[in-house]
């Protein structure tokens, strides 16, 4: 796809800035940067003034081998700061100093850009300790550095040193000829020879393209960012150009034709974002004769953003990640404008309208940079039509989301899903669904908690936000849902008929056989006409082991009522009482991620049925108050 494209428009000249590659305004370029409204443009120099005058703490080896010790990725509030932090921090703190310096332009904050520069040319490594294992393939030696590594995080700080080196290179050479000096020879060493010599990282898709995740087109467009901005020799960035087209075309023959991203909207942001990010630098350094935005697969993709958009700042999070995941607002009002779709500008502008506070910042300039020229025009767009899709199924990953009435974010909304245990960033959830009501959470997903080892390891699923159990799922005779592939959704079938939308499927396969299942069979339905969603259960079991629970989770505290009901304010909650008993388990939210997502505490709402019987249902109904 985009390989057999690369011949109809590559670029014919090196970067280093000689050719035409222009992916935005240079420092020097004043009448873009004039441009910026007020707010914009003082929020901008707002944001770096806290490090002007920094000192960086030293990353010492020992704190780099912490991952290797305890697994710990990030350091709990209060505690010394872990390795991986301490490079994030010198990261942002560059890219706000740089767009600073750019806005302003008087020089205020060159010595710190320089010496944050310096510092981070001057660290052993770029890989951060949790992925150097990984890089590497070699998972006891966390200080060995006889070559460099590319990964997700040195190859984003390679772009990062790359789009500092375009917007101010007269800039830093006036400080000393160095300083540009030092920035290519170090992104020559560690990204452009090594990427250029290496066949073996997974993510390249060369010697295994059936494993594939964000890695492969987040890596991808921060080498192609480096290449197109700094390889001097023509014949390297081609090669270097095809090969990058060779792992996007693998990442995209990945994705089923619904476009839907297994890792979920938190990872979108990475993934089909990420691919994006690739076809953009394309699109520009072949003044536009590179393009796959017209291809409807790759629409889909990009429309996942909007698709999986509850309302309020909130999208559906299934797998890892929180719930605010929607996109950055001028970035989705730039995929809009290049695939054509007046849906995509309208979430971008209603994204716009609901920012609260300054702009989000990101690490990577380009996007930034994208983002902010997009935004000129987003504040003037008047958008038409409605992304608040009704109902939408997408068929490969089978998740459905269904809401009120299209068009508002008013009322229920509901996403389930089916699918398999085998998703990147999965969690045993097959047969899950969330529950939102004006764009509130009444059921919920969990997401994930901070990182540490144990995420990617053999214990992931000895982590309770990965449980089945912890998901709006039954445990079944002392048995959770299993992870792999293989413990999938059967005789899935999902259908809309005027008011009514159902999805249905067999969960017997994506529990273990210890769980003794004859038949299990959920059923979701959304009938509008009666304002009401009903969850349910039909089951057989061989034998009478009378221990079935089922259990969904909230981060609100339910006032129990009389005759089987909760009350969560906007919205009554049925059960059979005559069949189970109700429980209500609190979880204080000790992790930060989860404190973000969901405030102090959570709640796990028990259903026990202490005679399940071999054969039976069960049922919950939510109804409007």
């Amino acid at each position: 796809m985009l390989y057999e494209s690369i011949g109809k428009g590559i670029p014919t000249k090196a970067g280093a800035h000689g050719g035409k590659f222009r992916p935005f305004a240079k420092a020097c370029e004043r009448g873009w940067w004039g441009e910026l409204d007020v707010q914009t443009a003082g929020s901008l120099i707002e944001a770096g003034e806290p490090y002007l005058g920094k000192t960086w703490p030293v990353m010492t080896a020992t704190r780099y081998m912490d991952f290797h010790r305890t697994g710990a990725r990030f350091n709990a509030p209060g505690e010394t700061l872990s390795y991986e932090t301490m490079s994030s921090q010198r990261r942002s703190a560059l890219s706000a100093l740089v767009l600073a310096e750019c806005t302003e332009y008087k020089g205020r904050f060159m010595d710190d850009i320089v010496d944050l520069i310096w510092c981070i040319c001057e660290e052993t490594t770029w890989c951060i300790p949790a992925h150097k294992a990984a890089a590497l393939n070699d998972p006891d030696n966390p200080l060995r550095n006889k070559e460099p590594a590319i990964e997700l995080f040195s190859a984003q700080t390679g772009a990062m040193l790359s789009c500092v080196h375009y917007l101010l290179e007269d800039e830093l050479s006036a400080v000393s000829r160095f300083i540009p000096e030092r920035i290519e020879d170090e992104i020559k060493t560690r990204i452009l020879d090594n990427y250029l010599e290496r066949d073996d990282y997974f993510w390249m898709a060369i010697q295994n393209p059936t494993y594939l995740n964000n890695w492969c087109p987040w890596i991808s467009s921060s080498c192609l960012c480096c290449f197109l901005l700094l390889e001097r020799d023509a014949h390297r960035l081609t090669k270097a150009i095809y090969k990058a087209s060779k792992g996007i075309d693998a990442f995209i023959d990945s994705y089923g034709e619904d476009g839907g991203c297994d890792e979920g909207p938190g990872y979108w942001r990475v993934a089909g974002e990420a691919l994006f990010d690739c076809l953009e630098l394309l699109y520009l350094a072949t003044e536009g004769r590179v393009t796959l935005y017209g291809n409807e697969k790759i629409r889909r993709i990009f429309q996942y953003t909007y698709k999986m958009y509850i309302g309020g700042r909130c999208s559906v999070n299934f797998a890892d990640g929180g719930p605010y995941a929607a996109c950055e607002p001028g970035k989705a009002f730039l995929i809009g404008k290049r695939i054509e779709d007046e849906r995509m500008t309208a979430y971008a502008k209603s994204l716009y309208m609901e920012e609260t506070g300054p702009a989000q910042g990101d690490a990577r300039i380009y996007r930034k940079m994208w983002s902010l020229d997009a935004r000129q025009s987003l504040k003037s767009v008047t958008a038409s039509g409605s992304f608040y899709l009704r109902d939408h199924w997408f068929n490969d990953i089978q998740v459905m989301t269904a809401r009120q009435a299209g068009g508002s974010p008013n009322g229920f909304f509901i996403a389930a899903k089916g699918g398999h245990n085998g998703d990147n960033h999965n969690h045993n959830d097959v047969g899950h669904f969330i529950l939102y009501y004006d764009a509130k959470p009444i059921i919920i997903d969990l997401g994930v908690e901070s990182y540490s080892r144990k995420t990617f390891g053999a214990q992931r699923y000895d982590i309770w936000t990965m449980q089945s159990s912890y998901h709006s799922l039954p445990e079944i005779n002392g048995c959770q849902q299993k992870d792999g592939r293989e413990f999938a959704a059967a005789d899935v079938a999902y259908a809309v008929e005027g008011n009514r939308t159902s999805l249905t499927m067999s969960l017997k396969g994506a529990y273990p056989r210890e769980s003794a299942i004859g038949m299990w069979v959920r059923n979701i339905v959304f009938d509008r006409g009666g304002a009401m969603i009903g969850i349910y259960d039909k089951y057989k079991l061989p034998e009478d082991k009378g221990c079935v629970t089922f259990n969904f989770m909230t981060s609100l505290k339910p006032l129990e009522l009389p005759g089987g009901r909760l009350d969560f304010g906007k919205v009554y909650m049925e059960y059979p009482g005559e069949v189970a008993s109700f429980g209500c388990e609190e979880y204080p939210c000790e992790d930060e991620n989860l404190k973000k997502s969901w405030g102090e505490k959570v709640y796990r709402l028990r259903f026990p049925i202490e005679k399940a019987g071999t054969e039976g249902e069960f049922y919950v109904r939510f109804i409007g108050a």
